[in-house]
């Protein structure tokens, strides 16, 4: 099976309605979104799921111009191993450390990030309508 072909899936139930179905973060017929808002003119970054059954909203990840620069470096420092082992290369242990110190600061951030906006209100231009952030994870 080629890489293109692979999707990555996730069950999930809808915290309203209880209604179960699949995420993915393909990119035909995606069913995650990620868009950008602004609260107090800070942007911030919402990625999202919709239960198609009655429409409630499950947030999932958050992300800020910080977070999205430490992904940049996890993403470089996962493809720079990734190549190495595929070659055959030893891996040492400190450059494992590196990146796992580097997920995990990500990860914190983010952690920081969602108690800072859990239950914040915000405008959706797009659908012209306010919602409540409130994380499903």
């Amino acid at each position: 099976m080629s890489q293109e072909n692979k999707t990555t899936s996730l069950l999930v139930e809808c915290e309203e309605c209880k209604h179960r179905f699949k995420i993915s973060g393909e990119f035909d017929g995606r069913v995650t979104h990620k868009k950008e808002f602004n609260i107090n003119g800070k942007s911030i970054f919402l990625t999202y799921y919709d239960c198609p059954k009655c429409g409630r909203r499950h947030f999932v990840q958050i992300d800020d111009e910080i977070t999205l620069e430490k992904l940049k470096e996890v993403k470089s420092m996962f493809i720079k191993l990734s190549v190495m082992r595929y070659k055959g290369n030893n891996i040492h242990k400190k450059q494992l450390v590196k990146f796992k110190k580097a997920r995990e600061d990500l990860s914190k951030h983010r952690t920081l990030l969602m108690k800072e906006y859990t239950d914040k209100s915000i405008h959706d231009d797009e659908t012209d309508s306010n919602f409540v952030v409130r994380f499903s994870v």
